[in-house]
């Protein structure tokens, strides 16, 4: 659950687009880790045509190096699908695209934000952007201090 906004500090080198369709650059990027990107794919799929999800590429140049989603239920969302092409990983690129979705949704959609996260390295990321661990979330009921 994100309780204090952070801006990550890193010099922003991508561009951002909001994707709307599953096109054969998100499956060259998906592709580039076959074991979570088959799972990330399977997810898109599943998401893409529902009105509250939310799907941003991060560009260098017209090269797609990473992508998250968001999805909006009422006054919640939940980040999602957050995946950096695997020869770009280290670079900065999953940073700004976490600072990117968050700016978004306290500015477009004004929810309360969230994510899963098990990899150590993702979760320093989310940590830097004010993201804080909690136990559990019951779903419909969600607790803030």
């Amino acid at each position: 659950m994100q309780k204090d906004k952070k801006r990550i500090d890193i010099h922003q080198t991508l561009h951002f687009k909001r994707l709307h369709n599953i096109d054969e650059l998100v499956v060259e990027l998906l592709s580039s880790d076959k074991e979570q990107g088959e799972w990330g794919y399977k997810s898109l799929l599943i998401s893409i045509d529902n009105e509250n999800f939310y799907l941003f590429g991060g560009y260098v140049d017209e090269e797609l190096v990473c992508i998250a989603s968001l999805y909006k239920n009422e006054d919640i969302s939940r980040i999602n699908d957050v995946f950096t092409k695997k020869d770009k990983r280290g670079k900065g690129y999953g940073s700004q695209l976490i600072y990117f979705i968050t700016d978004f949704n306290d500015k477009i959609l004004k929810t309360i934000s969230y994510l899963y996260a098990h990899n150590p390295n993702a979760i320093k990321v989310y940590k830097k952007a004010g993201y804080e661990e909690i136990d559990v979330i019951v779903r419909g009921c969600y607790w803030l201090e």
